[in-house]
């Protein structure tokens, strides 16, 4: 397992660092972050009212 630190680096990215110095950091847009969390509540949304079966 991997653990990662996000960082502010401007006001549209987060930069992502491993504890572990061997993987290099990288930039990850906050617009990909929110569609990604938009996804997961719209799932989560559909399963909470039986619109999609979770097991």
């Amino acid at each position: 397992m991997v653990y990662k630190r996000l960082n502010k680096n401007k006001k549209i990215a987060l930069v992502e660092t491993s504890d572990n110095y061997f993987y290099a950091s990288y930039e990850v847009k906050a617009y990909d972050i929110l569609e990604i969390w938009n996804t997961n509540l719209a799932l989560l949304e559909a399963i909470k009212s039986r619109r999609i079966r979770y097991y």
